[in-house]
């Protein structure tokens, strides 16, 4: 669990036949202070993504340090939590412009709205390498070895076009990653080569019915060929279920979401079960209780079948399944719990 106020990364042991969680060991300041805080210097400062490298007990960390491509390595020695590696490497290009609250007269300050450095930083794994992307220098950076080997970025354009990319996952045979863009309504894909691991980028996917203002946050992917999105709208929150295959785009689909907290749905957190038949959205809300949305997918349609309402959702915002797909796990901001 990535802890962005805490500044710290935390290990808990679940037990598969009761699904209990047990806080194991941490690494990092877990001093508790509040979100409003300095982001500038230090190491370690605010991770806000980890994942699995896939070689055993080891972890990638992105952080929200100012300037650079932050990327650590952590090492579960069974016992406890230990950085192995400082990689603090310069992208070409510094761009954080689209970060107020770095290019405000007077930075230095995460803001208390919980959308604004949300998508500061994001990992995953892509065969034996990793891909991640860092906001405050709105670069892609592929990972191989501990160092940061490949930079897409292109300045004010963005990763690679896709300006102000937040979320990246990779569909279930490694050979695409989904891009999602706090910038606008869209996805962005890129073809991953199975001998090399470069990444060859595609033309972006819409959201259908996108307004003004709207923002695709969180992604799962469904199979190989098609990814579910959440939509951050003031007017219309929604999931959307889009797809490529052979190179051709598939139609779109959106789904409306219920409001379970009285101020409109704010799916910020997406998860699918094992074999894409269900989706898990983590909606955000603040006012008094929080939820996850479920819903059916079949071929290219989509279906709200549920929605959990509960106070130790409140703030559910990072949401996974567990490998068997019988759970789902939820972090949540405002409850301070892992759910």
């Amino acid at each position: 669990v990535a802890g962005f106020c805490d500044s710290a990364v935390a290990v808990m042991e679940r037990t598969p036949d009761t699904g209990a969680v047990t806080w194991r060991d941490a690494y990092g300041e877990q001093s508790d202070i509040p979100c409003v805080t300095n982001i500038d210097g230090g190491v370690f400062n605010h991770p806000g993504a980890v994942a699995a490298t896939g070689r055993p007990g080891e972890l990638a960390v992105m952080t929200g340090e100012r300037g650079y491509f932050p990327f650590y390595l952590l090492q579960w020695t069974g016992e406890s939590l230990e950085l192995t590696s400082v990689v603090p490497e310069r992208p070409p290009v510094f761009d954080a412009s689209r970060f107020a609250f770095v290019t405000d007269p007077v930075p230095n300050q995460v803001p208390p709205n919980p959308l604004d450095f949300r998508g500061l930083v994001d990992v995953t794994r892509s065969g034996s390498e990793l891909i991640g992307i860092s906001g405050m220098t709105n670069a892609l950076g592929v990972i191989a070895d501990g160092h940061a080997t490949e930079f897409i970025q292109r300045g004010q354009d963005g990763v690679d076009g896709l300006e102000c990319a937040v979320r990246l996952v990779m569909s279930a045979d490694g050979s695409r990653l989904w891009v999602s863009q706090r910038c606008g309504a869209g996805v962005g894909v890129f073809d991953v080569d199975p001998e090399r691991g470069g990444l060859a980028p595609g033309p972006a996917l819409p959201v259908p019915s996108a307004v003004a203002g709207e923002i695709v946050e969180a992604i799962a992917p469904i199979g190989n060929d098609q990814v579910v999105g959440t939509v951050v709208s003031a007017t219309a929150p929604a999931i959307v279920l889009l797809g490529r295959t052979d190179g051709r785009d598939r139609p779109g689909v959106r789904l409306g979401l219920r409001d379970c907290g009285g101020s409109g749905a704010f799916p910020v957190g997406a998860a699918a079960s094992p074999d894409g038949t269900h989706l898990y959205i983590a909606d955000f809300q603040g006012q008094g209780t929080g939820c996850v949305h479920t819903a059916r997918v079949t071929g290219g349609a989509l279906e709200l079948t549920e929605t959990v309402e509960d106070v130790r959702l409140l703030g559910a915002e990072s949401i996974v399944t567990s490998a068997d797909g019988r759970e789902i796990v939820v972090a949540c901001h405002v409850a301070k719990a892992v759910t």
